[in-house]
């Protein structure tokens, strides 16, 4: 597989190699939302740390979107759910992501 295919996936199963094409999971900014609580929202479902969860809020806040994380589409799928029952839009954006992965 080329490195520039390899680029726009991500891996799904790495024992057996497997690789499914990538998604990025986007964090929209809502008029009603504390970042305090965004933030613990974002450690306690992608177990990130407390400054990259941090920063990830920021950005959602000042510039009305953040990225999240770039992973599989039924992983993304998952965490949309998740972030839907707390209060919170995210979205899966495919296009993008596939956009910038060819222009690198």
């Amino acid at each position: 597989m080329s490195q520039q295919r390899r680029d726009r996936l991500v891996p799904f199963n790495r024992a057996n190699q497997t690789w499914r094409p990538a998604s990025r999971l986007v964090l929209h900014r809502s008029s009603d939302w504390d970042i305090l609580s965004v933030t613990r929202t974002i450690m306690e479902l992608l177990r990130l740390g407390a400054i990259e969860a941090s920063n990830c809020a920021r950005q959602a806040e000042q510039r009305g979107q953040a990225t999240l994380m770039v992973t599989h589409k039924e992983r993304a799928e998952l965490y949309v759910d998740r972030f839907a029952n707390r209060g919170l839009k995210v979205t899966i954006d495919e296009t993008t992501w596939e956009t910038e992965a060819m222009s690198d």
